[in-house]
C-alpha cells in the first residue's frame, strides 16, 4: 500500500526535524541566558535622606540597596562609598533614588568670581515650576509702569546669568526668597533691581548656555 504522498514527504525530511530541534534548545539555551543576565542583582548606593544642593553627603545620607541594572544606568558600588561621602551635592538629592557620580562635587559650588544675592520674588517674578538649586536662570529686568507708558517696554531687557542657590519656603503672601549666584560686577545692579521688585526670573533649559 503506497502511504499518503504527505506523510512520505514528512518522512523523507528527518534532518529537517534534527535542525528544528537543535534550534529550539538553542533558543532555550539562549533564553536563559538572558534571563540570568538581566536578573543580574548588584549591590549600590541610593539616598538615604534629602541632601539640600551644596550640602556636604554623610554616611546618613546614603545606604545599601540590591538593584538590577542595565546598561546605561550609573550606579555607584558600596565598594565606592569613600568616593562620594564627604563631596558636596551638586543637585539636589532626594530620598530613594540611585546615587551616580555626577551628583557630587570636589568642586567649590560658588565660584570666586561669584556673589550670592537674595531675592525676595512675589509669584508673579517666578515660574510656576518649582526651581531647584543648581538650575541655571536669567535675572531679567523688567520695565517699570512709568517706562511702559513710555513705550520703553518695546526696549530688550537687560539680563544677568545666575545659578540658583537655594530657595525658601514661601511666606503667607506667596513671597520666596531665592538666593542666586551671579558675578561680583554684577551683584549690585541685581541686589538694586530686586529692592525695587523690578525683575523676574527667567529659567533655561538643563544644559544650555547662559
Amino acid at each position: 500500500m503506497t502511504p499518503p504522498k504527505g506523510l512520505g514527504q514528512r518522512r523523507r525530511r528527518p534532518g529537517v526535524m534534527a535542525l528544528a530541534v537543535a534550534l529550539v534548545a538553542v533558543g532555550g539555551v539562549g533564553g536563559a541566558a538572558l534571563f540570568t543576565a538581566k536578573d543580574k542583582r548588584v549591590e549600590a548606593l541610593a539616598v538615604a535622606r534629602a541632601v539640600p544642593y551644596g550640602a556636604v553627603v554623610t554616611d546618613a545620607d546614603v545606604r545599601t540597596v540590591m538593584v538590577s541594572v542595565g546598561g546605561g544606568v550609573q550606579t555607584v558600588s558600596v565598594k565606592d562609598k569613600r568616593s562620594v561621602v564627604g563631596k558636596r551635592a551638586a543637585v539636589e538629592l532626594r530620598p530613594d533614588t540611585l546615587l551616580s557620580r555626577g551628583q557630587v562635587t570636589d568642586a567649590p559650588l560658588l565660584q570666586p568670581d561669584e556673589i550670592l544675592v537674595g531675592m525676595a520674588l512675589t509669584p508673579g517674578q517666578l515660574p510656576t515650576t518649582p526651581l531647584q538649586p543648581g538650575r541655571k536662570v536669567w535675572v531679567v529686568s523688567t520695565p517699570g509702569k512709568s517706562d511702559a507708558s513710555k513705550g520703553q517696554a518695546l526696549t530688550p531687557p537687560a539680563t544677568v546669568a545666575a545659578t540658583v542657590f537655594a530657595v525658601g519656603s514661601p511666606d503667607q503672601s506667596g513671597r520666596v526668597v531665592v538666593d542666586v549666584a551671579v558675578p561680583k560686577g554684577d551683584a549690585a545692579t541685581v541686589a538694586a533691581r530686586a529692592s525695587t521688585e523690578l525683575v523676574a526670573l527667567v529659567v533655561l533649559q538643563p544644559g544650555a548656555k547662559p
